[in-house]
């Protein structure tokens, strides 16, 4: 087999990247306890079980409607890994918000004998490729110090380690040589952006040769501040049940009454029927209406119309709220009776009306008379009894209860923690 210039680059490739592996490997082991011991992260063990335990009954059910939002119990919910993520907020925003009920959290959140010292990062990292940098952020304060720990637990070198607060560098290492560790601080001058650039550009290391693993620790030792801590009210928007009187539109059935008007000839029974429409059975009036049937076919026709709802009160809805709609009801067609509806209101009548039906609407001038038309009836056949129908209806606005959800402004007590400024703190 022939070896040529392409093979030999091949095997000396591979045999790079063994040595490189091997060597990955053993500088890991050998570091690992060295790390494990310059990486003591905090893990301080608060435990709110007591302070839970003995707040009074009503503080209690708040803070458990409080949590059933996030579907954990009081005790999974009120944790150290909250109270930090609390106070971590605190010191970054520079203020925090909690409600009156979760006062138990006030001495630990203003306690700085814990926070003083907060770890940003305890990572491992593959040195980049490719001519990429690697880059980690973290917003720090003024005068909080940083501290760093870098390890290069291979046996490769790393082109350059350069942490930069805003544009300023703060530090920087070239070469970075293998198996060694960077370790230093400084002090943050402003509120800023501190980034720490992990760049390895060359035309092996682009390649993903000769790569270095890293273990990197960043701490911050923050200045102990002054906090205010204050109970004041905010706005809030509250949705409540709310209970309304609210008026309903009501379509109402008066009367409805048959009756029957006896021929002329018929001496012993009336051939008339005489009445008034009176209505009074709404503050508030809105409308009213009549229909009189006058014969049997008529009564049969209004009777076949009453499915269900009232054929009066579907018309009277026709006529007063959609009068687009087309809703017919029985004509009159009896020659033999006469009938006469005087109409004594003020009320205006609808468009569409007949001989026998008819709907008024009503207004808050209009509706102060309780009579409102004379009905006369009179059968003047000598010969032929009919069958009569009437029916009276009346529409207005009656008061009712309803339950409804709404958004309410309203305010409630806060408490409020303030991290003031070291020149307002010493003022």
């Amino acid at each position: 087999m022939m070896i040529t210039k392409k093979n030999i680059f091949e095997i000396i490739l591979t045999a790079v990247l063994l040595v490189s592996c091997k060597s990955t490997i053993s500088s890991l082991d050998s570091y690992e306890n060295k790390i494990k011991s310059s990486s003591n992260i905090s893990t301080n063990k608060i435990d709110f079980t007591s302070e839970l335990s003995n707040l009074d009954t009503i503080t209690k059910s708040k803070l458990i409607k409080h949590t059933k939002q996030s579907k954990k119990s009081l005790y999974e919910t009120y944790s150290i890994n909250y109270a930090d993520s609390l106070k971590k907020k605190l010191f970054n925003d520079g203020k925090l918000k909690i409600n009156t009920y979760e006062s138990f959290l006030v001495d630990y959140l203003t306690d700085q004998s814990i926070l003083d010292t907060i770890y940003l990062s305890n990572l491992n990292v593959t040195s980049p490729k490719g001519g990429e940098v690697k880059s980690f952020e973290y917003n720090l304060k003024a005068e909080d110090h940083l501290y760093f720990e870098i390890f290069n637990l291979d046996k490769n070198s790393i082109e350059s380690i350069e942490i930069t607060e805003g544009s300023t560098t703060r530090f920087k290492q070239n070469n970075f040589k293998k198996k060694s560790k960077l370790k230093g601080n400084f002090k943050i001058e402003n509120d800023n952006v501190v980034t720490l650039n992990i760049s390895n550009n060359d035309f092996f290391k682009n390649k993903g040769l000769f790569k270095s693993n890293l273990h990197i620790i960043l701490k911050k030792v923050s200045p102990k501040r002054k906090i205010k801590v204050e109970v004041l009210p905010d706005t809030i928007v509250d949705n409540v049940n709310v209970t309304k009187i609210v008026n309903d539109t009501i379509y109402k059935v008066l009367k409805t009454y048959k009756t029957n008007l006896a021929p002329t000839i018929d001496l012993s029974k009336s051939n008339k029927l005489n009445f008034n429409i009176n209505i009074s059975d709404f503050d508030q009036l809105l409308g009213w209406g009549y229909w009189i049937g006058l014969s049997t076919e008529e009564i049969n026709a209004f009777d076949n119309l009453n499915t269900d709802e009232n054929p009066l009160i579907k018309f009277a809805k026709a006529e007063l709220v959609n009068p687009e709609t087309s809703f017919k009801m029985p004509s009159s067609e009896n020659n033999d009776i006469s009938l006469l509806i005087k109409n004594v209101s003020l009320d205006a009548r609808t468009l569409n009306y007949s001989k026998n039906c008819a709907i008024y609407k009503s207004d808050q001038f209009t509706s102060q008379n309780p009579k409102k038309a004379e009905i006369y009836i009179t059968n003047n056949s000598s010969l032929y009894d009919y069958d009569l129908q009437y029916t009276l209806i009346a529409v207005g606005l009656q008061p009712i209860k309803k339950e409804t959800n709404e958004d309410i402004i309203a305010f409630k007590d806060y408490i409020h923690l303030t991290v003031l400024d070291n020149e307002k703190s010493n003022n």
